[in-house]
């Protein structure tokens, strides 16, 4: 598969001072105090945002 990085979110995240794992850790919090369930997100997601290995949101992602 060929991936480009996401040097919008890597960005993003020196911007505002987030790891993957922090901001995995916030991501979950919103999406608690959005639909009243945790999200599921860890370090190894948003990693995989960054090096561009994800090309679109999973289906219950999406909906949310």
């Amino acid at each position: 598969m060929d991936t480009t990085r996401n040097a919008a979110l890597e960005a993003w995240m020196a911007e505002h001072g987030h790891s993957s794992n922090s901001l995995a850790q916030d991501l979950n919090r919103a999406l608690e105090h959005i639909t009243g369930r945790p999200g599921r997100f860890d370090g190894r997601t948003v990693r995989d945002w960054k090096a561009g290995r994800v090309k679109w949101p999973n289906a219950a992602t999406a909906r949310r």
